[in-house]
């Protein structure tokens, strides 16, 4: 398993992906024939969850942080245009097209603010984050009941596939 001191996000989800993978193959053959957790396994994938809810928690307080700057500098820029359509001597076209910037960068912020209140950076719909809070959830259950190996793998394997999910959506952004 990884340390968890890995400062990117991106780096972090994709390592707990990688973690996630390992623990199922560790854990298959366990699951395979029925047996039960080790408190050995069951702390690992109890850090696993953590390390997930940890990298959930500073990915969505970055892409706050992300989205209250571009709403600002949009707000900036949108005052500046207001100041400049009060400058006297401007031509028609020139208003004109200043004011449909304003327009245009109005709509940005009001865009910006919309998803900013519903999804993760733009990065997640709100139902695919309900769903990696429902996968967390259920993975702590089932280490809290020291389940069984099989019961415990499908928790893992979707935290992986969310995982990779996750990193190639923000991969396809940057």
């Amino acid at each position: 398993m990884s340390n968890g001191k890995v400062t990117n996000v991106i780096e972090e989800v994709s390592s707990i992906g990688k973690d996630a993978q390992a623990l199922v193959a560790e854990l298959q053959p366990k699951a395979q024939q029925g047996a039960d957790l080790t408190n050995a396994e069951l702390k690992k994938i109890d850090r696993l969850v953590k390390r997930s809810e940890a990298a959930m928690s500073a990915a969505e307080v970055r892409a706050k942080e992300r989205r209250k700057a571009q709403i600002s500098e949009l707000d900036k820029l949108i005052n500046n245009i207001t100041l400049s359509l009060g400058t006297p001597g401007l031509s028609q076209t020139a208003i004109d097209d200043l004011k449909r910037l304003k327009r245009n960068k109005l709509a940005q912020v009001v865009r910006l603010k919309t998803r900013a209140a519903l999804d993760f950076g733009g990065i997640l719909s709100p139902a695919e984050i309900k769903d990696i809070a429902t996968v967390l959830k259920q993975a702590k259950a089932d280490v809290a009941a020291k389940k069984k190996a099989a019961a415990v793998l499908g928790s893992i394997l979707q935290i992986a596939n969310l995982a990779i999910s996750i990193v190639g959506k923000v991969g396809a952004l940057v």
